[in-house]
Parts: C-alpha cells; structure tokens; sequence
C-alpha cells in the first residue's frame, strides 16, 4: 500500500522484540543504517552518507550504549523518588536501543511491555535523548494497554519535565501513539476524557466494521425495456423504489446539504435558484419547498455496457472528496450517539408515481 499509494508508512515494535532482551551483550556492535525512504525526507540519510547497509561513523554501537547508559543516570536522577533505577528493565532499554540501531529516524517505542510509567517511558526517553545527542528523530512511543487517556496526559508531562532538565525541546515533541482494539466507540470515549495521543493505531477495526459485520445489499429491479417494475411489502418501507431515477443533492445558501431529491431520470434537474416542492416518500404530511444554492449530480456512470466509461479517483483523490463530504455535514448528522438521519426527499412528479403504482400494484384483500 505504501508503495503501490504512496501511503506514509511507519513501524512500531511487538512485545516479543521486547521480551526477546535480556542484556546489552545481544547487540550488535555497530549500527547498520538501512536505506532510506525516497518520499521521507526524515528518513534520508545524513549528509555524506551512503545509501545501503553500512556502518556509521555518528553512532556506533559503543557511542550509542554509552550515551544511552549516561541518560539513563540522568533519567533516575530527574525522578529520585520513583526508585526508577530498580524499575527500568535493563531487557527493555537493550531492546529499545537495538531498534534505535536499526532504526534510528524511525524510533517507536512500545512501552507497556512490563511497566508504562517506571519502565516503558522512562527507557524510551533513554534512547530518544541519546539518538538526539547524537543528530537523529526519534518518533516517540505506543501505548497499548491500561487507560489510554490517563496514560497519555502522563506520559506527555514527562516529556515535558525530560526536555526541560536535559535542554532537548524536542522531548516534549515526541509522539503519542495509541492501540488496542480502538474503534470510533473508544476514540470517542478518550476524547471526552481529555488526552495527548497524536496517533490512533486502528488495527482491527479498520477493515471490519463492528457495529455491521456484512453489508446488507439486495439487488432489486425497478425497470425493464422501460416499464417500471415494483416489488410491493405489508412493510411499507421495505417496497421497492420503481423507475429508472436521479439523484441530487440540494445545498442552502450557506452551502451545507439539506435534502437528498429523488425523481425519475426523464424529468428535468432541478436548477439553482429555483423553488422546488420536496415530499416525503411514504408521509404526506411531510412537505416543504427550498430553494437550492447548488445542485449536485449523485449518481455518476462508470461502467457502461462493460467498459470503464469515467476514470476513477486515485486512492488520495477519493480520501479528500470523503473527508471533503463528511466536513460539509451538520455534526448532529454525523454524531456517534443518535446521529440525525439525513433527509432523503421526492419530487412531486415521483411521489406521484410511486403512490399510483404501489395502488396498481399491491393486491387488495376482500373479508366476509
């Protein structure tokens, strides 16, 4: 996906590299710097650097365990009351390090594999002011367990107290990432909290919505060599929707949407500027005219008779126009709890139609 859709892409650790550290004898004596991403330009290579794997002469592997050792006394210094010197795993701060080695630009560091706060973040701040000292970017850290919301807003005060003791503003900088079996459930409750994180991982979730597992989609004819075709319910709702139709979007004068406008595909489009009588399908006593600012055109061909008929959007076009479209959107629509169901409408002449043949249609039952 990063390659194909030049999707930024960035890797953290699992909790197996980290319980994989015991000591500081399994790293590796230099530094192997790998070669850098062309459309990261954190990532490229120092000035003078070669691309490919090599060592470097900024952070050997001796430069680097001593600079992380120096920073970790510093760390224990800054927090005396927090006994950290016996609470950060030395297994963890050597796993840390070897992934600074590999990834120095890139340094993401899982925190909660034995303690987030007396363990995780203190060693990951370790190496993130050493990999600083000596002229790299670290990213910053993960959380993926305990109250993410807390843990955050903790988390980020260490930053802060770690920039200012050690004189690195860029401490305070570093990212918060967040994982976990997020969903829009959780993200929502967080915020409501109040947090720091600067990153949602979505993992799960993010190809399987919970809420609706399977798209429920029935194929349905409304029109065959121009004879509107229905299918008929007791559920009224659950009718079919006959004649081939248009869609179209009608704005206010403030430009936000207000209605969706269904009508045959025969009928003229509604015009900007023009008053235009909406029904409700299925209650008549629902009713209203507006007057249109913008009309827009949903329902666009991109197949015809088996041929591609309209190019598609790149996968960044089709991000934008999303999140162009859900901006437009008043945010009781788009709320998580008891969203306000966005009016779909029909024209007179369709209301019409409809009603004339569901009463063709549907059979009428006799009584004795």
């Amino acid at each position: 996906a990063a390659y194909l859709f030049d999707i930024p892409l960035r890797g953290t650790m699992a909790h197996s590299f980290v319980t994989s550290f015991s000591s500081f004898d399994q790293l590796k004596p230099e530094l192997v710097v790998p070669p850098a991403a062309p459309t990261d330009a954190a990532l490229q290579p120092e000035k003078g650097v070669v691309n490919g794997p090599r060592s470097t002469p900024v952070l050997r592997g001796k430069d680097i365990i001593e600079r992380v050792l120096k920073y970790r006394q510093k760390v224990i210094d800054l927090w005396p009351s927090e006994n950290l010197d016996s609470m950060m795993n030395m297994g963890e701060l050597a796993a840390f390090t070897a992934f600074a080695q590999t990834f120095p630009n890139a340094f993401l560091a899982l925190v909660d594999t034995y303690d987030t706060l007396c363990s995780g973040v203190p060693n990951a701040l370790v190496v993130s002011a050493a990999l600083l000292e000596c002229g790299y970017h670290p990213r910053g850290i993960r959380l993926d367990s305990g109250d993410l919301a807390y843990l955050s807003r903790e988390v980020r005060k260490l930053f802060h107290e770690a920039a200012a003791a050690f004189e690195m503003p860029d401490l305070g900088r570093l990212k918060i990432a967040a994982s976990n079996n997020l969903n829009e459930v959780v993200i929502s409750s967080v915020r409501d909290e109040g947090h720091e994180i600067d990153i949602f991982a979505i993992g799960t979730n993010l190809v399987t919505c919970q809420a609706q597992p399977a798209l429920g989609m029935v194929y349905k004819l409304v029109e065959l060599d121009g004879a509107a075709c229905m299918k008929v319910s007791q559920v009224f709702e659950k009718a079919s929707l006959p004649c081939k139709k248009e869609a179209y979007r009608l704005f206010t004068k403030d430009g936000a949407p207000a209605v969706d406008l269904l009508q045959e595909a025969k009928d003229p489009p509604p015009v900007e500027g023009k008053r235009i009588f909406c029904r409700h399908l299925y209650d008549d006593r629902k009713r209203c005219f507006l007057v249109p600012s913008k009309v827009q055109r949903l329902l666009q061909p991109y197949i015809s008779h088996g041929k591609l008929v309209v190019e598609p959007l790149s996968l960044e076009e089709a991000r934008m126009q999303c999140i162009t479209g859900l901006r437009s959107l008043r945010k009781d629509l788009t709320r998580l709890v008891n969203p306000t169901p966005f009016k779909v409408s029909a024209s007179e002449e369709y209301f019409t139609c409809f009603h004339r043949m569901w009463q063709d249609t549907a059979p009428v039952r006799t009584y004795a």
